[in-house]
């Protein structure tokens, strides 16, 4: 991480500029430096943000890979248990056909 330090009142600043080098910091574009480095510490904000972000959408994924899993589970337990009624009532069917006509044959 790159900390700048960025001087708040103008006696910090004249104090700066007597210490200097001897060039007038506008010379060299100080400001923009500065304005430079915010925008840089900005811009890390936010990307720290959106690293967040992502990592909560990834969970977010994940959780719902496993509601999708369980609702395919449940599905497919739901389709088994139609099928099973769906076989006993073939075979009750099946049984009342029987019956009507052996009792048809019987007493025909």
């Amino acid at each position: 991480m790159i900390v700048v330090a960025i001087p708040t009142t103008e006696e910090e600043e004249e104090e700066q500029e007597q210490q200097g080098d001897g060039c007038d910091d506008d010379d060299y574009g100080a400001a923009d430096w500065r304005d430079a480095a915010v925008a840089w510490e900005e811009a890390a904000a936010v990307a720290w943000m959106n690293n967040d972000n992502a990592a909560e959408a990834r969970a977010r994924s994940k959780q719902a890979e496993a509601v999708a899993a369980v609702a395919h589970a449940r599905s497919n337990q739901v389709a088994e248990e139609v099928e099973e009624m769906a076989d006993f009532i073939g075979w009750c069917l099946r049984l009342v056909f029987t019956c009507a006509l052996l009792l048809w044959l019987w007493f025909g």
